[in-house]
């Protein structure tokens, strides 16, 4: 997920105050002047220049709390001023008080209209306050006017990096390079989009040659931090963060990228609680919870307890086969994860099934992740228990082996392409074989959404119709055009949803017929200790184990990070 807090993550705001030219003159803090000045001031309480020099002062002695009290002083005697607005949105900037920066800017505009500095400034404070689809266009119409503007080339860069369009942010390099050549600038900013796309291995090998250099550059190592969480080397990345804030103690920015790097290997408990029905009269209703401990970012152990009360309508050939329409089924495993290096990691689980409180079976899973390169990576999975599809797969005792390979492969920036294969062995002698492939490219990327579209086409046959509960199509073909829309309600809050339309057919049907499927997914918490995850699923196809036209599912997910 690529949100807002991108903004909040990657914009070195240590360095703001310092980039837009300090309202202080570079000279040693002297608290003599200090207090002359205040003196002043409180015998001309009416002189703006006065409080616009005590202003400077509380600047030069890295004050900026007093330095803007003082000048918003200067501006309420001569709310005209430019120079003292100028002053007032520097430092509400430096004070993260952006909605003050932009009302000051927004009213230079209208005071000083052709000054293209205050434009600028303006556009880096909607940038720096969020409002990156302002921010965009305001640079969009800056470079216009003033196409050889090479700040505002590096800060449109950024502004689309930040919003996740990263192949235009590479193509705006690639254009900057042309008029302003292949300097520093553009090697730092390529690096960083490279390892916010996800291309860390390209973008080390930037960072390599600059750090040879400038061994202490803190936007250099500050993307390298970047790069190696993107390449699954989260502990090195945070040992590089734990240098960086000893030589740049309070930086927010190394706050933020921290936050970002230890959230997947935070330790967490897990409830889920779900609810599916279709048009069968088949429900199951299952609860879980599950415990995640990392031992160190690279192992963690795992314990989990599922149950599930499934029903089925009685002569529905979904029931048992005494009739009835009820079933429980429960498991209990614990497992171990560990990460190799930064392309192989693999974990398992061992632990007991139980059906009808009566049969009980040993449960096991196992996966293997491989990352091949920045473009390439795939798992292998296999994963045993009973089959917890109907009451009747249960009281049969049916179990199931199912055997998975998943990878993923990016062509190009924009473009993702996944893959699914796999094989389930069951107890009553028969195999079923699927097949996915879904590619999808990259539509939108903008503030608060973003879009792709694609498409999915899916196989799925068996070796044998058995009538033992579950569906057993010998062929199921599914050819769908998907979008993909999240929409960013904050850092912290977003809504996913997924919808599919296209057709569908098996060996019991003539034709292809019309076929839907969607979620809806809100995700409440990314960042907090507390994460809820409701979602709701609707299916009107025939790719439901049971065979149903029509199923729908409400999940619940509650996580507690610690």
């Amino acid at each position: 997920m690529k949100t807002r807090l991108s903004c909040l993550l990657f914009t070195p705001l240590v360095f703001v105050f310092a980039s837009l030219g300090s309202p202080a003159k570079a000279e040693e803090p002297n608290s003599t002047a200090l207090k002359a000045l205040q003196q002043m001031t409180e015998a001309q309480p009416d002189n703006a220049e006065h409080f616009y020099k005590l202003s400077k002062e509380y600047g030069a002695l890295n004050k900026p709390l007093s330095a803007l009290g003082n000048i918003k002083k200067a501006v309420k005697l001569e709310p005209e001023n430019t120079t003292y607005l100028r002053a007032q949105a520097q430092l509400a900037n430096w004070n993260g008080d952006s909605q003050l920066a932009l009302e000051t800017l927004e009213k230079l505009q209208t005071l000083d209209p052709n000054n293209s500095e205050d434009e600028l400034l303006l556009a880096k404070s909607y940038s720096w306050a969020g409002e990156l689809d302002e921010a965009e266009s305001l640079y969009e119409n800056f470079l216009e006017k003033h196409p050889n503007h090479e700040e505002a080339w590096i800060e449109s860069i950024k502004v689309q990096s930040w919003v996740g369009d990263y192949d235009e942010a590479l193509d705006l390099l690639e254009s900057y390079k042309i008029k302003f050549g292949e300097n520093d600038s553009y090697r730092q900013q390529k690096a960083r989009v490279l390892a916010w796309a996800g291309k860390p291995s390209a973008s080390l090998e930037i960072l390599e040659e600059i750090l040879k250099k400038d061994p202490e550059n803190f936007d250099a190592l500050y993307t390298k931090a970047v790069a190696l969480n993107a390449k699954n080397e989260m502990d090195e990345s945070l040992r590089l963060i734990a240098a960086l804030e000893q030589k740049h103690p309070g930086s927010q920015d190394l706050e933020s990228l921290k936050r970002g790097v230890r959230l997947p290997i935070r330790s967490r408990i897990t409830l889920g609680l779900s609810h599916y029905r279709d048009t069968d009269d088949l429900t199951i209703s299952s609860l879980f919870l599950r415990g995640r401990h990392y031992v160190t970012p690279r192992t963690f152990l795992e314990a989990e307890g599922w149950g599930d009360y499934l029903t089925a309508r009685s002569g529905s050939g979904l029931d048992k086969t005494n009739g009835d329409g009820t079933a429980f089924h429960s498991k209990g495993t614990i497992g171990l994860g560990h990460r190799l290096n930064s392309w192989f990691a693999a974990k398992f689980y061992l632990g007991g099934s139980r059906s009808e409180g009566e049969s009980q079976i040993p449960t096991y899973g196992a996966q293997a992740n491989f990352r091949v390169s920045d473009s390439f990576n795939f798992s292998l999975s296999r994963a045993h228990g009973f089959a917890v599809i109907s009451p009747r797969t249960l009281s049969l005792g049916i179990e199931q082996s199912r055997n998975i390979l998943n990878a993923q492969w990016r062509p190009g920036i924009n473009w993702t392409v996944d893959f699914q294969a796999g094989l389930d062995q069951f107890t009553d002698d028969n195999h079923s074989y699927y097949g996915v492939v879904a590619p999808r490219r990259v539509a939108l990327r903008s503030e608060h959404f973003n879009i792709d579209l694609g498409v999915r086409a899916s196989w799925m046959k068996f070796d044998t119709q058995t009538g033992n509960g579950y569906y057993s199509p010998s062929l199921y073909q599914s050819y769908m055009g998907v979008g993909y829309f999240y929409w960013k309600i904050s850092d912290n809050d977003g809504l996913r949803l997924i919808t599919a339309l296209g057709v569908l057919k098996d060996n019991s049907m003539d034709d292809y017929k019309f076929g839907l499927d969607g979620t809806l997914q809100g995700i409440f918490g990314i960042y907090r200790n507390w994460l809820f995850e409701p979602s709701i699923s609707v299916s009107h196809n025939l790719r439901q184990t049971s065979g149903a036209y029509r199923a729908y599912v409400g999940q619940l997910l509650i996580t507690y990070r610690f």
